[in-house]
């Protein structure tokens, strides 16, 4: 059964949640006054993907008990055979509805939020790279932010979808994950190049003994790097910030 829209009966919120789970999103719960999720997400995972497919009721059951708190959002997360185009403005839809023009795409999925819309697409990890995009729709209203995965374990993103608190479905032409347009490495480049960034390519892999660094890091060493970046940045360029420190510590905590 397809997530319920407006010409059809209403579910029940851990119907409507069971349904995407069955769409084949990840669910997840999200605290509606930090919109963070409310658990890690790979242990949870693990449990949701144990039941997904059972035909025994597990999977309700535990949707049921998991959002018996009426208080508790749902989100699903997004790795790389996602692609999903999120509008906080008029100018950022106007722009994804001026690409999807120009590359004959259609979404067969919108979500409706307070601000915009979520446009979701598929794309090929073998055949395609991307990774997530956050930005100050104050400084940059025409960008657009992009929920996608470094891979099927990395770089992933978290969406907050219905029944969430203002959350609806525009639109559904699916039946199934499945069943989302494709999009290709030409749509991918052209959101980055709209939104002023170079084409995502996938990284060249770290050469064995590159790292010189030992030892874990000081907080005053830290914070002599951070006061050299303004903190009126985009959430995209404070990413970039966190995994230079990341690799500069080589990976210390």
């Amino acid at each position: 059964m397809m997530p319920v829209t407006g010409q059809e009966l209403p579910l029940t919120r851990a119907e409507e949640i069971t349904d995407w789970a069955i769409f084949g999103f990840d669910v997840i719960t999200v605290n509606r006054n930090s919109k963070a999720t409310s658990t890690a997400w790979n242990p949870w995972l693990k449990k949701l993907l144990a039941v997904v497919h059972d035909d025994d009721g597990a999977l309700e059951e535990l949707i049921e008990k998991t959002w018996s708190d009426d208080t508790l959002d749902v989100g699903h997360i997004v790795n790389n055979t996602l692609f999903v185009l999120d509008a906080d403005t008029n100018e950022s839809l106007a722009a994804i509805e001026a690409l999807e023009t120009a590359h004959n795409v259609k979404p067969k999925l919108v979500i409706k939020t307070t601000k915009g819309e979520h446009h979701y697409f598929k794309r090929d990890p073998e055949k395609t790279y991307a990774r997530q995009q956050g930005y100050n729709s104050t400084l940059h209203p025409e960008r657009i932010d992009v929920k996608t995965g470094r891979s099927d374990t990395e770089g992933r993103a978290m969406v907050i979808i219905p029944p969430s608190q203002n959350k609806s479905v525009r639109l559904n032409e699916c039946d199934n994950i499945d069943e989302l347009s494709s999009v290709d490495q030409d749509f991918i480049d052209a959101v980055f190049k709209h939104n002023g960034q170079e084409a995502p390519r996938k990284p060249e892999p770290r050469k064995p003994g590159e790292s010189v660094y030992t030892g874990a890091p000081k907080a005053k060493e830290v914070g002599e790097i951070l006061k050299h970046i303004p903190s009126a940045l985009d959430y995209s360029d404070w990413l970039k910030v966190l995994m230079g420190l990341h690799d500069k510590f080589d990976g210390s905590d």
